[in-house]
């Protein structure tokens, strides 16, 4: 009779236990890469009254582990990749986390293990080197980002490159030249000249001749004359 009474306690808790982690695995996953290149794991799910069993989609980092909700009193404990949290009623709960992604050659490889839908958003800096195969949806979001929705399991590859700087040479508005002060000629004042007086050369006058003295000398001249010609007659 124990034994029957044990066997049915164990099917009892293995059955609530099996429910309380099909109910885990119905959570909203997401993967948000930040333009560093780390990578944040958002889950929203919604918790019994009890331990609820709760499989990490991915490997966290588990001192970046936080777990939030509006009730009092839930506490957790994480091991082996799978959160257990415990309630003290139904209520929703969210993890929150930051990957522990594995580098090498430059590239960052992230392992998502679930079998569930994650909805994966990459900011402009995050160039990806593989892609999930079985993508649902892939959207643009403003500011460049891209978000994928696809189901698990996949390894998701990126690299972080870094935008180019762009220098814009400020436009100027053309000056305008300072309109020339007009200036004003000098005043020249003529110069006035005082009227030139020409000056009169006074010649002093000769003494005058006496009339009879000037006869005199008529007559002499004829006489020369008469006998210059006399003579020539001769």
């Amino acid at each position: 009779m124990r034994l029957c009474t044990a066997i049915v306690l164990v099917l009892l808790t293995l059955s609530v236990a099996a429910l309380l982690f099909a109910h885990a695995q119905a959570a909203l996953q997401s993967i948000v890469v930040d333009e560093s290149g780390v990578a944040t794991v958002t889950i929203t799910a919604t918790v019994d009254a009890g331990v609820t069993e709760v499989v990490l989609p991915v490997s966290p980092i588990a001192t970046s582990i936080d777990v939030s909700s509006s009730v009092s009193g839930v506490e957790w404990i994480y091991e082996n990749n799978t959160l257990y949290i415990a309630s003290p009623e139904r209520t929703s709960v969210v993890v929150k986390y930051i990957a522990n992604a594995s580098i090498k050659d430059g590239a960052i490889a992230i392992d998502v293990k679930t079998n569930s839908s994650v909805k994966l958003e990459v900011a402009p800096t995050i160039l990806l080197l593989t892609l999930p195969e079985r993508i649902i949806n892939m959207s643009a979001l403003p500011g460049g980002w891209l978000e994928i929705v696809f189901i698990g399991p996949a390894t998701i590859t990126y690299t972080v490159i870094q935008p180019t700087k762009t220098t814009t040479t400020p436009i100027t508005s053309p000056t305008t030249p300072p309109s020339p002060t007009p200036t004003t000629p000098p005043t020249t004042t003529p110069a006035t000249s005082s009227p030139v007086t020409p000056t009169q050369t006074t010649i002093p006058a000769r003494p005058a001749i006496p009339v009879e003295i000037v006869v005199i000398a008529i007559i002499v001249i004829v006489i020369v004359v008469i006998l210059v010609l006399a003579l020539k007659r001769r």
